[in-house]
């Protein structure tokens, strides 16, 4: 009785079951997305877990799904965690390779932390073909890889399911590559050129589209608002061509956090220092969901991760155990150094001394630039921003050199000076503190010694000058120079101030930090440093 009731069901349950098999057999596709790492391997454990655990848990839902993992720029750093090979860092991208693909692009830091000196372009390589050895899939679609690396790049990544083509493609930061030494080196360079990104991304897509591929997605080092722009002149180009649909794209650079749509697009930036993104697509590549993991949320993931292969958990245990190594060698050297104990990170908590010494080495060029060209009765003062300073570690005691300045690792390109005033120089100064507060509320503008900062954001000069508004020589380091841009003020200032005077960062701070170092520089112990 019961199954002449059901009889006339049995075709809609088959159809249903069977379509229940097929979702489950073709499943969805999980995306993990992160960047600007910059060395922070101090949070590699929960990072690897929490990835891990993730990745576990899709799998245990979608048995035939599949995931991806994207590495989305400035992955390495010149920092306490990190040696010429990348030991650590490419490590943990071999662990990862083994949880599902991995694809990486090139960010700036990973450009210009190796690239400072004539070694810098051999590291780089030997970085990429160890990520090659490794499986890991390093991308550039709007870069002309130098012949040395060509063949350990890839053009982009292709996933399928269901009869149709996921492609993953990605991009590089234009405007910082093309200041960098990878494409100075007249042997080898890393890469030949930088090609425009909006005409390179649209090749992407028309190709994708000749292959017939169902979706694009593509991950670029540069921020979301830059990346938003793109998916709109992108859309453009679109209009009245079959091709690809855009689900999803992925921002990073500008250590921000956020999640909008551009034009049925899903735009994805998922900050910095190991956080995360997972992006779920269904099993059409249509944008599902997307969350985010920061640093606690990792930490309650990774207490509930199941054991990951023992491969995994023992390169955990001895990450854990060099950061503690690391970390308590770092902790000798900065409790026994006195001089400028300063480093990168401390020139964001205020003004420093080392902020206050390498703005002095501007300014001293200035002033001898000011006599060559006649205008030595204006006062020069100089601004310096963090980002135009890369080392890790604090100067260490005695007499500068050389080779101790290359390591500051300056910015590439040229300090500029320009003829202002006062007021206009303190509107620069008070947006760009305004600018990084709102970035990661840290503080920036680094200041010559006879620039201070008076209330609500001013400037005043130390020695008395009889105008309120004196004529002043500015002299902006080679960040603020070619990358002001971002500010509004800066955009404005640089489109209307031609510089009058210019030199190499680099070669500046060679000729003119040490005697400005050792004019600053309080009086220094015995300081023992240690190895790494």
């Amino acid at each position: 009785m019961k199954l002449r009731v059901l009889a006339p069901l049995l075709p809609a349950l088959l159809m249903l079951l069977m379509g229940l098999m097929v979702a489950r057999a073709h499943g969805q596709t999980l995306v993990v997305e992160f960047s600007d790492a910059h060395s922070a391997y101090d949070r590699l454990p929960n990072f690897l877990r929490t990835v891990g655990e993730s990745i576990r848990e899709f799998r245990a839902q979608n048995p035939q799904g599949q995931a991806v993992i994207l590495v989305n720029g400035d992955y390495s750093g010149l920092s306490a965690w990190t040696n010429e090979d990348g030991w650590l860092g490419i490590k943990a991208l071999e662990h990862l390779r083994r949880q599902a693909p991995v694809l990486f692009v090139l960010g700036n830091h990973d450009a210009f932390d190796w690239s400072d000196n004539k070694r810098g372009n051999e590291l780089v390589q030997r970085q990429l073909a160890r990520l090659h050895q490794v499986g890991v899939k390093v991308l550039g679609a709007n870069m002309e890889f130098g012949d040395s690396v060509r063949q350990l790049t890839e053009p982009h990544f292709d996933l399928r399911a269901h009869g149709k083509t996921l492609r993953i493609a990605a991009l590089g930061l234009e405007n910082f590559f093309v200041k960098s030494n990878w494409v100075n080196d007249p042997v080898h360079p890393i890469v030949n050129r930088m090609l425009d990104t909006d005409r390179a991304l649209a090749e992407v897509w028309d190709r994708a589209a000749r292959d017939g591929v169902h979706s694009l997605v593509f991950f670029q080092h540069d921020g979301h608002r830059e990346v938003a722009e793109r998916v709109r002149r992108l859309g453009t180009y679109r209009e009245g061509r079959a091709g690809p649909n855009l689900p999803v794209v992925f921002a990073a650079h500008d250590h921000e956090l956020a999640r909008f749509q551009v034009q049925g697009t899903e735009v994805v930036d998922s900050r910095s220092n190991f956080d995360l993104s997972t992006v779920t697509l269904d099993r059409d590549f249509k944008f599902r969901n997307a969350e985010f993991y920061d640093q606690s949320r990792q930490q309650t993931v990774a207490a509930r991760a199941a054991r990951l292969d023992d491969g995994l958990e023992r390169f955990i245990r001895t990450t854990e155990s060099l950061i503690a190594k690391t970390a308590r060698q770092s902790g000798e050297v900065l409790a026994e150094m006195a001089g400028f104990e300063d480093y990168k990170l401390t020139l964001k908590d205020g003004r420093r001394p080392l902020g206050t010494a390498l703005a002095e080495s501007l300014r001293a060029w200035g002033e001898e630039e000011a006599r060559r060209l006649g205008k030595a009765r204006l006062p020069v003062v100089a601004m310096y921003n963090s980002s135009s300073y890369r080392r890790d570690d604090p100067v260490r005691e005695g007499a500068l050199t050389r080779g101790d300045v290359r390591g500051f690792y300056p910015f590439p390109g040229e300090v500029m000076m320009f003829e202002t005033t006062l007021r206009e120089a303190e509107k620069l100064f008070a947006d760009l503190r305004r600018w990084r507060l709102a970035q990661d509320g840290k503080y920036t503008p680094q200041l010559s010694e006879n620039l201070g900062e008076g209330d609500a954001l001013t400037l005043e000069l130390r020695k008395s000058n009889r105008a309120k508004n004196p004529r002043v020589l500015l002299v902006l380091d080679s960040w603020l120079s070619r990358n002001g841009y971002a500010i509004e003020s800066f955009d404005a200032f640089l489109k209307t101030h031609p510089p009058i005077a210019g030199f190499a960062h680099m070669r500046l701070l060679e000729n003119f930090a040490p005697r400005v170092f050792e004019r600053l520089a309080p009086p220094v112990k015995s300081c023992r440093l240690v190895h790494r």
